[in-house]
């Protein structure tokens, strides 16, 4: 539900734009749709949204089905995963029918940044606001593609900044913009037409690189982030910078255990 993703329940088809690399300060994106086609259920369809010079090179082909696979966790490791869950969940007794259940697969971020970010946006507020600070991210991102950052910067007001915790006389505030969200979101699970998301002014979500060198009180006041800026301006520099290898801690991650978890947490105190 978080932008830039847009799940839709008529067609059950996810729309978000995807990087074309993965190893640049501010790469290229497009916008595509995953889907299962139904004569064909063990593969999936990726429909891409006005290629930009033509055709993708194998490169960047190469580049969305990575970010596909990590989403839908289409991974060896992943794969690995999933049986020993099932085989753990096969060991617990009645009553636990739910883990029975559950595949073993849970839906992230095309990047380890963008599920690190969005954690951040998840502590320490409601949902309706976690969707919005999601969404504005991502239409920052538009702007900085479009090269109108510095129009946005002179349209931030003093009032537009929320502190650390959503006071009370915000409540009613938030909840219209629950109930604005949910009209919305039930107006785009009606549309048909995809190429109405892709002109939309909602970019990607942010790479490290377009978030490093930004304001820090800029990003607050502009996203609605709150203290969350700084964290999050604090690890984008990190990672343009090599202090922290993401893909270092991709492997790390790989293979849950308590050893993985305390390589993770000594990586985290250097930094």
């Amino acid at each position: 539900m978080l932008s830039p993703s847009h799940w839709d329940p008529l067609t059950k088809s996810l729309t978000r734009p995807l990087h074309l690399t993965v190893h640049s300060n501010s790469p290229p994106s497009i916008t595509v749709t995953i889907s299962q086609p139904r004569q064909d259920p063990h593969s999936l369809r990726i429909k891409l949204h006005k290629t930009p010079s033509g055709s993708l090179s194998k490169h960047q082909q190469d580049a969305l089905v990575r970010q596909v696979a990590r989403m839908l966790r289409l991974l060896e490791s992943d794969e690995r995963n999933v049986k020993e869950f099932k085989r753990v969940a096969s060991e617990v007794g009645e009553g636990c029918d739910f883990v029975k259940d559950f595949s073993g697969r849970v839906f992230r971020s095309p990047t380890l940044f963008e599920d690190m970010v969005q954690c951040m946006l998840l502590c320490n507020c409601q949902w309706p606001r976690t969707l919005s600070m999601a969404r504005v991210l991502c239409e920052l991102q538009f702007e900085l593609q479009h090269c109108s950052f510095r129009s946005s910067v002179a349209e931030v007001k003093q009032e537009d900044y929320i502190p650390k915790t959503p006071a009370g006389k915000d409540l009613k505030r938030r909840r219209k913009l629950s109930k604005v969200s949910t009209s919305l979101t039930n107006k785009l699970a009606e549309s048909k037409g995809k190429e109405t998301y892709a002109s939309d002014r909602i970019g990607n979500f942010p790479s490290p690189g377009e978030l490093a060198n930004i304001d820090e009180s800029f990003l607050a006041k502009r996203c609605n982030l709150g203290y969350r800026a700084g964290r999050i301006i604090k690890l984008a520099p990190a990672i343009v910078e090599g202090r922290i290898q993401l893909e270092q801690l991709e492997e790390i991650c790989s293979e849950a255990s308590l050893a993985s978890y305390d390589k993770l947490t000594k990586q985290f105190e250097q930094d």
